[in-house]
């Protein structure tokens, strides 16, 4: 499979239109193209989007968070000593079209952005996984990466906190789902 993975940029109105529309078929609408392109100016994050015959199949984020820990307080103090002791990296959203998804396509994306992480100065990837029971959980994907749970978090918490408060994607509000919390250490990876 000839993927062109490259950063997702905000002078290219076609691109947004495409990122968006694959991110609002995993996660609904939480990511429309004027987020994007907000998103896209922040110094710390990078989107990637992997293009397949031209078309956008796949978008990833990844933010540079230091030792900025805020969005994971919910996950409890236990979880936040083990971050803390690192520069972390936060693997962001991702979503790949359907029809396409289990082939790889994520694991390469995921792949290229923790690099992004380790140049960075990140030693620990982070991400969080939505624990709820609908298609395509990120759990698996994230275990394929050498990825370990370390915490879980109850729906409404997960929901407030990762979601703005925002409806879950699947059981609304009140939210039923749980967050699973994964670290990767990046002192061995390269992409």
């Amino acid at each position: 499979m000839d993927l062109d993975i490259r950063p997702l940029k905000d002078t290219d109105p076609g691109a947004l239109h495409e990122a968006s529309r694959v991110l609002h078929e995993a996660f609904g609408s939480g990511y429309p193209e004027e987020r994007l392109a907000r998103l896209i100016q922040e110094p710390a994050r990078l989107i990637l989007s992997a293009r397949l015959d031209a078309h956008i199949v796949c978008v990833g984020m990844a933010v540079r968070l230091g030792d900025d820990l805020r969005l994971f307080a919910s996950f409890g103090e236990e979880a936040l000593a083990r971050l803390r002791r690192h520069r972390v990296g936060l693997l962001d959203s991702m979503a790949v079209a359907s029809g396409l998804r289990a082939k790889g396509i994520g694991q390469r994306v995921a792949h290229e952005l923790m690099a992004w992480l380790i140049e960075g100065g990140c030693d620990l990837a982070v991400a969080a996984s939505w624990v709820s029971g609908g298609p395509n959980p990120s759990q698996p994907g994230l275990e394929k990466l050498g990825f370990q749970a370390i915490a879980e978090q109850p729906g409404e918490d997960h929901r407030i906190r990762n979601l703005g408060g925002r409806p879950c994607p699947v059981c609304g509000i009140p939210c039923r789902c749980s967050g699973i919390l994964f670290v990767r250490s990046l002192s061995s990876t390269r992409a």
